[in-house]
């Protein structure tokens, strides 16, 4: 890939789960008819977290004896600003970035756990697969007494670069209900994932972000402390009209936990009752494709044993393509943009 643009289509994803449940192993969707090469040479690769920490880790010692490429340390300093409108603030030493293989790379905040990424041909495209764990170890306390509110566990983005084709961009902030909430057998969690695909500006013919997937499970560990979802949004399927920010706030006990993001397209929603801690948003465009940056989210709120902990893993998918015609592009990229 270097810094040259793929010849068709590039697929970043995060493997969806089964409509109705999630998948114990992430199926792949209705491919995007374009081509699944990278200079004239197919994509293949596939690395779990032991060769994902190798990366990290000679990404560290290059960066320690002053070798660090002027390119990741550039990755760092886009992911700090765009962390920044989350809420974050990543100083240098937080984060880490590199490089995973040629033409793609990675920043992300340290202590994230990223379990596997591929990046491989599928069907006529590329698919690019990102796992990354919530590991967490902060349990669910004894609420006090008080007003409630909701009190931050976890949060965090990383970004993935693409050469030549585009950022993919990935956001969570995980809540717990504190304060004292009127019930001594329960604690409530609230989960927010949102995503945002962006093309490169590289002349000629951008790609277009033809879908974005985000989704999260209960980890295993922690599956049988999660007792219901009591709230989730989106409630369902919708399509989004480019004029407005969506709202996601969920809340319990009558207390708000608030979140938007940016509704262009088709929002696929599906949720699990054997996993409280299930859920996903596909946003698809459809088959006119409109240029620009595409967002996608969600939220949800689960009753969890009290005292007890709720992590989950999470995937991201973003799936972009390139034709000889020209995409659409928005006239701008806000709350009152039109992308059509």
């Amino acid at each position: 890939m270097g810094g040259a643009a793929v010849a068709a289509g590039l697929v970043l994803a995060l493997s969806p789960a089964a409509h109705a449940a999630p998948a114990a192993t992430p199926q792949a969707t209705s491919p995007v008819k374009a081509s699944a090469t990278r200079g004239g040479a197919a994509i293949s690769l596939e690395v779990g977290a032991a060769t994902i920490a190798k990366a990290r880790l000679g990404a560290k010692q290059a960066r320690v004896g002053a070798r660090e490429k002027a390119d990741l340390k550039a990755l760092r300093q886009e992911l700090a600003r765009r962390a920044a409108g989350n809420g974050q603030t990543y100083l240098d030493g937080d984060t880490e970035s590199f490089v995973l293989s040629d033409g793609v790379s990675m920043a992300v905040p340290k202590g994230l756990d990223v379990s596997s990424v591929s990046v491989r041909t599928e069907g006529g495209k590329v698919v690019a697969d990102v796992v990354s764990e919530d590991t967490s170890t902060t349990a669910s306390a004894r609420q006090g007494q008080g007003m409630a509110s909701w009190t931050t566990l976890t949060s965090g983005t990383y970004v993935i670069k693409i050469s030549g084709a585009g950022f993919m961009e990935s956001k969570w902030l995980k809540r717990k209900l504190t304060g004292g909430d009127g019930s001594s057998k329960y604690d409530y969690i609230a989960m927010r994932r949102t995503g945002l695909g962006q093309p490169y500006e590289i002349g000629g013919i951008n790609y277009s972000v033809t879908g974005l997937y985000i989704s999260v499970h209960s980890t295993d560990a922690t599956r049988a402390n999660a007792v219901d979802r009591i709230d989730q949004s989106p409630q369902q399927d919708f399509t989004g009209n480019c004029k407005g920010s969506y709202n996601i706030g969920v809340s319990a006990y009558g207390v708000s936990a608030g979140g938007t993001f940016a509704d262009c397209d088709k929002n696929d929603i599906s949720f699990s009752t054997s996993d409280p801690g299930y859920y996903r948003n596909y946003m698809t465009q459809g088959a006119v494709f409109n240029g620009g940056n595409r967002a996608v989210g969600f939220q949800i709120a689960v009753k969890v044993k009290q005292g007890k902990a709720l992590n989950f893993t999470s995937y991201q998918r973003l799936e972009m393509a390139r034709y000889v015609y020209p995409a659409k592009k928005c006239s701008t990229w806000d709350a009152s943009k039109t992308c059509s």
